[in-house]
């Protein structure tokens, strides 16, 4: 796959099958979203699309359906992979004689610790929405009643798969070098918005 500079005065037999064009916009995550994601996903946890029920909830307002932060969590990750790929790729290992970070021991151990990583957050994510259909299937049979430590079990694996996120694109970030992570570049961005996302639900965590 090769990363182009730009879509701006490309013809249709410019672009290949493959190409990636990155692209410099923001997106934030809106109320929509969030009510659109909790019923695409069956959630009826009504503390994340009713206004008046989450008024006299302790939180004073509708939550962020944790499903949905992972999800953008767990693609920040994918995605974090992705760059660290390329910057290891293009770039050489300091005091190595020109090997390429790629092939030095030293970075194939964080890459691989790295995309182990985010690939167990990818895999716990599933795990969840799988666990979350069977607790509401039981439910609504009137089997099993979707309990609070079901609900407690589910949001506490998204925080383990979001701390495993963490954790990974704290190693590229800290191994990629100093010019990877200045300002502006592609994987501090990365690092930035898990912050947010850490620092805005942790406070939720039990």
């Amino acid at each position: 796959m090769t990363v182009k500079p730009g879509w701006e005065g490309r013809y249709f037999e410019d672009f290949e099958v493959g190409d990636i064009y990155r692209c410099r916009l923001g997106r934030t995550v809106t109320e929509a979203d969030n009510i659109w994601f909790t019923l695409l996903t069956n959630n009826t946890n009504q503390i994340h699309f009713n206004n008046e029920y989450g008024k006299r909830t302790e939180f004073g307002k509708c939550l962020i359906n944790s499903a949905l932060t992972l999800a953008i969590v767990a693609g920040m990750g994918l995605a974090a992979v992705d760059e660290y790929e390329r910057i290891i790729t293009t770039s050489k290992a300091p005091w190595s004689d020109g090997v390429q970070r790629s092939d030095h021991p030293v970075w194939k151990e964080k890459f691989g610790r790295a995309m182990a990583l985010v690939d167990a957050a990818v895999a716990l994510s599933a795990r969840g929405g799988q666990l979350y259909e069977e607790f509401a299937r039981r439910s609504v049979a009137g089997l099993e009643p979707f309990s609070a430590e079901r609900a407690l079990r589910l949001n506490n694996m998204y925080f383990m798969a979001e701390n495993q996120v963490w954790e990974a694109i704290e190693l590229m970030l800290r191994s990629a070098g100093s010019r990877h992570s200045a300002e502006g570049s592609r994987l501090l961005r990365y690092f930035r918005d898990l912050v947010t996302s850490r620092t805005v639900s942790d406070q939720f965590e039990l």
